[in-house]
């Protein structure tokens, strides 16, 4: 450690603290820049890199800035976990560690992966693509795991917190339910087998200058571990079916034909060559002469063009035939033939796209043949034949089955007589679910889809099928232990089969097939390209949801834009408090007491995926990421004395909208004035005689009299700031390896403050916190219209005064006393608050002469306290005190243990009015789950961090 750490607890506190905070809180202290200690506050649990309810101070010349310690989450999959890479290769995700960079570790770490993409699926551009593996995280993880299981077999084990994918967003694998729907991606791959090391191609066939230009884009030498080895072999088969490789004088071209957009797909892929190609779109009247007669039709064509010499040479080396395929003999190349499954796949996939035919069925559900042809000159026929004779021995290899080989003469063309080839896969249907969920078609979108249709289609025959045939099974038992048909048909009424189905079985042997009501491969397909055209992919019904004990290690990493990939089958991707006074009393507010909180819970949205009344263009939202909270005021959601209520006025300043993605501006812009979900909440809350500590500040505070009615609202920015720190951690990777900065946990990515990379993050930041505050502005003015509905008077004349709005996941430039001077400081708080003792400057005067409201969230059966700043936090903790409680269990074992509607009937029964966006939501937020927050507020006081004013009852509240 550079710097010692320091935990501000109770001895029954840090009893109940993950063991995980004591090393996360040591990694913080070796941090460069670090001023005088590492913190974390009573309330701390186990977080990502930083402790939750960690605070650092960084120098600001030396020091460094870092996502970890202002708010970031951590999701992870359990070992065995099959992850789906770029190349369509399966494999177990503890795997990953061996293929990355940077060194193993026996805590919680990141690692860099070094060439090794995964399957991402993007949720804006509606598609599957390859994306690299930014970050891998190992953790030892011992608690609750979830496995979700959906109807047609598909499974996911995961710590509670993983989100999944449904039809409405991300959603934490604790929340989803029996019956919602989950995306799948059907397609497995083939398990990933480490290459031999083997040199495919001399460099001696290439001249100085074409050496150079391949060993620069990292294709030489090229062996079958060489980092382009995937595409270069979908790129072999598809251009033997559908392409040519050619040499013109001292040029070399690649052409490909197809579709537009499976063009684009291929265009990519040579782009990650470091090669440019180029689609050409031309309208064209074609004339082909058949041994039917010649066919005439117009079309628009389109070409992919890509003009390199050295890369058509590499194809040549690698065995791609010289010359019009149908009168040059070739073969499947040898080094394609030793290669690992996943290499030959890629190959039969390119191959497949361009020559397989579509899934198609000849019957309402039975699938035909997909059949491949060739054409080649007679003279060639015995390469041709040992040619598919080698496809269909790769097939072999996948338990894929071939009819026998079909061959018969075809037409004449200008070199002579021709022989037509056709290579039948058998329509038997487990034959076909291998055939399209491991080797599929490569660039070719719509077969690619349709095949995956086709296995979800599959998977459904196969559990009616099976449902029928024990169905069957329990008829004849029936029958034999002496059942009349009659009985056995009242026993059986509300089976899946029908009295006909019962009679045939009970006299005679019947083979067992799919209802007659059954949908049509057509219409289930219509049904799910209808998924693909609204989601971009395809969804199964959650089955069974299984909460387990687990101890063992846990995985994770991080997907750059997407923020999704593919496990096991299944797509897995600033906060604050604000507080505002009324003059009412509780005498006043209980007979409308369940009016009021249903109206704010009509009025504020909450719950995941909740979307604002707000409807912003994205020039306002810009705004707001600038201006903060002042804009919310000048456009009507707010009164002016407002801004100077809130830490910063509501605006901290540096931020620059042009620093914030895309992808993160379209995650906020929708999500203005909503709650959230989790452990954020909405409270009305009432103080006690037996319950106000300090009654001056108190009366500065605006808390003048027992049975007080106060709002408490805890919220943050949404997936708004989440977004912004996941964009910066490709960023400060690469910075920690320019600037030399080796850190314990990986988790802590930085960067040196003053560097350009950090400069650019806090301005982004800096526009997070500025939605954190908007947003519980336009909250707070929802809560004004409500309370002033209900109670039929002006919100001016009820009183609804903010007393204070603090962050506690941000970082910001202050100044404090470090070695006897005073001097500008980064201070990170994660799950923090401010604390700022009596006569701070950056107070207003209201507050100046007694200090900083300090606002302290309990759990919503036990209540919550306003605390004020003191000058000892000033000296011991960079004016930083506690946030809220903090769990003690997992949200998956409160779930365990607590039944929302029982909870929500318990509480009502003890005079707390909630509503609640899910039951199960309810149940996670128990107070069970939490630490005792008087013992976390006494923990802060015995400290001298913070000092308690007033305690605060909670009578109605509105959960995400």
């Amino acid at each position: 450690m550079l710097v010692p750490a320091r935990i501000f607890a109770t001895e029954k506190l840090l009893h109940e603290m993950d063991a995980g905070v004591f090393d996360q809180v040591t990694n913080v202290a070796s941090l460069p820049g670090l001023q005088k200690h590492a913190y974390c506050m009573p309330d701390g649990h186990w977080g990502y890199g930083f402790p939750i309810g960690g605070v650092a101070a960084f120098d600001l010349d030396t020091g460094v800035i870092s996502p970890g310690g202002i708010g970031f989450d951590i999701n992870c999959l359990v070992s065995g976990s099959k992850v789906l890479t770029g190349d369509g290769a399966s494999m177990p995700i503890e795997r990953m560690e061996y293929l990355s960079g940077g060194e193993v570790r026996y805590r919680s770490y990141l690692l860099r992966l070094q060439g090794k993409q995964v399957c991402s699926f993007d949720r804006e551009r509606k598609s599957f693509m390859h994306k690299d593996a930014l970050f891998f995280l190992k953790k030892r993880y011992i608690g609750p795991v979830v496995e979700v299981r959906t109807r047609l077999g598909f499974s996911v084990t995961m710590t509670p917190e993983h989100p999944l994918l449904t039809p409405s967003g991300m959603v934490p694998a604790e929340r989803v339910r029996v019956g919602q729907q989950l995306a799948v991606h059907p397609f497995e791959g083939v398990p990933f087998d480490e290459p031999d090391d083997v040199e495919l191609v001399s460099p001696d066939a290439f001249s100085l200058g074409q050496r150079a230009e391949l060993e620069k884009r990292g294709l030489l030498p090229f062996t079958l571990r060489n980092q382009h080895v995937g595409i270069i072999a979908r790129l072999f088969g598809y251009l033997l079916g559908d392409g040519i490789v050619y040499l013109s004088g001292d040029k070399g071209f690649i052409c490909a034909y197809g579709k537009e957009e499976d063009l684009q797909e291929m265009q990519r892929d040579i782009a990650a060559l470091d090669f440019s190609a180029r689609i050409y779109s031309r309208e064209r009247d074609h004339s082909i002469p058949t041994r039917y007669g010649t066919v005439r039709f117009h079309s628009t064509n389109h070409e992919l063009h890509v003009s390199s010499r050295s890369l058509a040479m590499l194809f040549h080396a690698l065995g791609y035939p010289q010359g019009d395929k149908t009168n040059t003999p070739y073969l499947v190349p040898e080094w394609l033939l030793a290669a690992p499954r996943w290499v030959k796949r890629l190959f039969l996939s390119g191959l497949f796209g361009a020559e397989l035919s579509s899934p198609r069925t000849h019957t309402r559900t039975g699938f035909d043949c997909p059949t491949l042809s060739m054409n080649k000159n007679s003279i060639l026929a015995p390469t041709a034949r040992l040619f598919c004779e080698q496809l269909i021995t790769l097939l072999r290899e996948f338990g894929v089955v071939v009819h026998p080989l079909l061959e018969r003469n075809d037409y004449h063309n200008r070199h002579g007589p021709t022989m037509r080839y056709k290579l039948q896969i058998s329509s038997q249907e487990d034959n076909l679910l291998r055939l399209w969920s491991t080797i599929g078609y490569s660039y070719n979108c719509k077969r690619s889809i349709l095949s995956q249709i086709a296995c979800l289609y599959i998977r459904e025959k196969r559990l009616l099928t099976a449902e029928r045939s024990a169905a069957a099974t329990r008829i004849r038992e029936l029958r034999q232990s002496g059942f009349r048909l009659r009985e056995v048909k009242a026993l059986l009424a509300s089976s899946p089969v029908n009295e006909r189905f019962i009679a045939r079985h009970f006299y005679e042997q019947s083979w067992e097939r799919i209802p007659r009501g059954s949908p049509s491969f057509q219409k289930f397909a219509g049904d799910h390209l209808r998924d693909i055209e609204e989601h971009g992919c395809l969804f199964d019904t959650i089955e069974s949801i299984r909460a387990m004990p687990y101890a063992g290690d846990v995985y994770d990493f991080t997907v750059p834009e997407t923020h999704t990939f593919i496990a096991d089958n299944v797509v897995v991707s600033n906060c604050g408090m604000r507080l505002i006074t009324t003059n009412l009393t509780f005498d006043r507010v209980q007979p409308k007491l369940r009016d009021l909180v249903d109206t704010l819970f009509r009025t504020v949205p909450a719950g995941v995926g909740g979307e604002g009344f707000l409807k912003l263009n994205p020039g306002q939202f810009r705004e707001i990421m600038s201006s903060g909270v002042q804009w919310c005021v000048e456009n009507g959601y707010g009164w002016q004395e407002d801004v100077e209520r809130i830490e910063e006025h509501g605006c901290i300043r540096g931020a620059d909208p042009a620093k914030v993605s895309e992808k993160a501006l379209s995650r906020g812009i929708r999500q203005l004035g909503t709650l959230g979900s989790g452990n954020h909440y909405l409270e009305v809350q009432l103080t006690t005689a037996a319950g106000i500590f300090d009654e001056k500040v108190a009366r500065a505070f605006g808390i003048t009299m027992p049975g007080q009615v106060v709002v408490m609202v805890h919220c943050g920015s949404r997936g708004f700031g989440h977004q912004v720190a996941t964009d910066y951690l490709r960023v400060f990777a690469d910075s920690m390896r320019r600037h030399g900065i080796k850190v314990k946990d990986q988790q802590l990515a930085c960067a040196p403050f003053r560097a350009k990379e950090a400069q650019d993050y806090y301005a982004a930041m800096a526009c997070a916190a500025n939605m954190a505050f908007s947003n519980r502005q336009v909250i707070i003015h929802r809560v004004r219209e409500a309370f002033g509905k209900v109670f039929q008077e002006d919100p001016e004349a009820l009183g609804m005064h903010i007393v204070y709005d603090v962050a506690h996941n941000i970082a910001k430039v202050e100044r404090h006393v470090v070695d006897g001077k005073k001097k500008d400081v980064l201070v990170h708080r994660k799950g923090s608050t401010r604390s700022f003792g009596p006569g701070h400057p950056e107070l207003i005067p209201r507050y100046r002469e007694v200090g900083q409201p300090v606002i302290i969230g309990g759990s919503m059966e036990t209540g919550s306290y306003l605390l004020v700043g003191t000058e000892k936090a000033m000296e011991e903790s960079f004016g930083s005190t506690a946030h809220g409680s903090g769990r003690t269990m997992s949200r998956t074992k409160a779930k365990q243990l607590v039944r929302g509607d029982k909870l929500q009937r318990s509480m009502e029964e003890r005079g707390i009015y909630v509503r609640a966006a899910s039951m199960s939501g309810l149940a996670e937020e128990a107070g069970l789950a939490y630490k005792d927050i008087s013992e976390v507020v006494q923990a802060c006081e015995l400290a001298g961090i913070s000092r308690k004013v007033v305690a605060l009852k909670p009578v109605g509240n509105v959960k995400g």
